[in-house]
């Protein structure tokens, strides 16, 4: 797998310290954490006292989860703005086939990804479980479907279970990033096929 997902994100550290419920507070020389969204009958301000190094709770899952969502929509939005320029018409009406096939594994990469969330832990710990000693994203579909869904594979091509999987670990890690992935197709029909010049990619130093 690629090393462009660093470990900075929330989901690949799932402890309090990444989660945006946490609330850091100054008494005097010390630091105090609490979490504004449990709350709590034993401190003054009614708000659970947490360490930044607390296992994530189901709460932080929920803001994941809503990243994801997010991410998916700004995906779509992305590619529909790219083509209306280009033709003039929204992804899907300005080339159906291609639209369906990116949606196909988009759909799955979602999937996949809001499946392990469920699960807890690290895509790394994940990916260790279902790839063992191969380290390919083959084997790990193979593995997932028969940890979860039975009919995943049915229908699927190596390639677009591959995608599936990339797509699935930058929407756990990098959700930020998954609008300027590149198109799930891209490898046969180049970014010309989908009118994406790439120029609004954010620019990292």
């Amino acid at each position: 797998m690629s090393d462009i997902f660093q470990e900075t994100s929330a989901a690949s550290k799932e402890t309090c310290r990444t989660c945006a419920n946490r609330e850091r507070h100054e008494c005097g020389a010390k630091i105090i954490q609490y979490c504004n969204a449990i709350k709590s009958n034993r401190t003054h301000n009614g708000l659970k006292k947490i360490k930044v190094t607390d296992p994530a709770c189901d709460l932080f899952k929920n803001e994941l989860i809503a990243a994801i969502e997010k991410a998916v929509k700004e995906r779509w939005d992305r590619f529909d703005r790219i083509f209306q320029k280009a033709t003039g018409k929204p992804f899907a009406e300005a080339d159906n086939d291609l639209y369906n096939y990116e949606k196909s594994v988009v759909d799955e990469a979602q999937r996949i990804a809001l499946y392990i969330i469920g699960k807890g832990g690290s895509w790394k710990k994940w990916w260790k479980k279902f790839c063992g000693k191969d380290n390919d994203s083959y084997t790990f579909v193979k593995n997932l479907q028969k940890d979860c869904y039975k009919d995943w594979w049915d229908g699927h091509s190596g390639n677009s279970g591959s995608a599936s999987v990339f797509f699935a670990r930058c929407l756990f890690e990098r959700p930020d990033l998954f609008q300027y992935l590149h198109g799930a197709l891209s490898p046969l029909v180049g970014d010309k096929g989908y009118h994406d010049d790439r120029s609004d990619l954010p620019k990292h130093d």
